[in-house]
Order: structure tokens, then sequence, then C-alpha cells
């Protein structure tokens, strides 16, 4: 069984990667796990600053996506781990577009990337996501409803309802559970 505290998109794309690979999964979130214009559906993936940064674009890099993270941070980031992160985020990315997920496109059907930050060309990825229209958070939910072994349910599947991660209970050298209260 796998324990995933919080259902905004990285709680809910754990849940369904997890779920696919054959894992019983819970997810407690303190909201609802539905999302609407008036719940943040148990996750802060609405109040995001903005899109993805993500080198899918005809002609990016994730080695450019790289240097711009580098300089973004002032040398101070670990580049071992940046380097992860832009290649992870440019395949994660692809995946959820070919899932579907509705990004912004221009007039001609080709993906709409933002400039923004420190990126030397424009990389960020948007939805149309805002407070009020909560498109990822509502796609990622939406895949959590389609498999058989994540049911958004009062069932243990996916949602304990009410309740809320009081704390986690540590081992030496990993989590390996947590105590929960009612919200």
């Amino acid at each position: 069984m796998i324990l995933i505290i919080g259902a905004g998109v990285a709680g809910l794309s754990c849940a369904l990667a997890a779920g696919a690979a054959g894992a019983e999964v819970e997810l407690v979130t303190p909201g609802a796990l539905r999302p609407t214009a008036d719940s943040l559906a148990g996750g802060n993936t609405a109040l995001a600053q903005g899109g993805v940064a993500a080198a899918i674009g005809v002609g990016d890099r994730t080695a450019d996506h790289l240097v711009d993270t580098m300089a973004a941070g002032a040398g101070l980031g670990d580049a071992q781990a940046a380097e992860r992160l832009t290649v992870a985020g440019a395949r994660i990315v692809r995946q959820l577009v070919r899932s579907g997920f509705p990004i912004d496109r221009g007039a001609d059907g080709a993906p709409a990337f933002g400039l923004e930050g420190a990126h030397g060309r424009a990389r960020i990825v948007h939805a149309g996501e805002t407070a009020r229209e909560p498109r990822c958070t509502r796609f990622s939910w939406s895949g959590c409803l389609r498999r058989p072994r994540l049911a958004a349910s009062p069932s243990p599947r996916v949602r304990l309802p009410n309740r809320l991660c009081a704390r986690p209970v540590p081992s030496p050298a990993w989590c390996c559970g947590a105590l929960m209260a009612r919200g």
C-alpha cells in the first residue's frame, strides 16, 4: 500500500502512476477530491504562479533548459538535480500532452509557449489554469476515476474524507506512515 499525502497534480499523478503499476493507493486530502470553482481539490496546483517549464518545443533542448535553470538559481542550484528535473519534466509534459491534457494552443494548433523568468526562450506550457478553472487538477482527477484501482469514493482506494495529515511517522531511513486527524 502506498500512502500519498496531498491531492494536487503531484499527488494525483503519483496515484495514477502507482495505480497503473498495480499498487493499492490511499490518497489523503483535507478537501473535496472533485475540483470545483470553490475548491482546490485538496491541493495547491491552481495557486501555482503559471505554467510548467518544459523543453518540448521545436528546436528546444533540455540542455538549454538546464542552462536557464542554473542561471535562474544564480549558480546555487544542484546541477545534477536540475538536469534530472529538466529531462524528466520534458518527458512527463510530453506524456501529458499525448494523453489529452488540454494545453493552450495557437491559431495554427501548435502549442503556445510562454516566456517567463530566466528562460532564454518560450517554453512555459499553460492550460488556462487559474483558481477558478483548475484544468490541470481536473484532468488528473479524471484520470484517477478511470483507473479501476483508484475510485473517488469514501473507500480506501483514493480518498480518506475529512482527514488531515497530522504528522509523518519516520523510521531511521524513510517515512513509514502518517498519523491522521479528522478535518
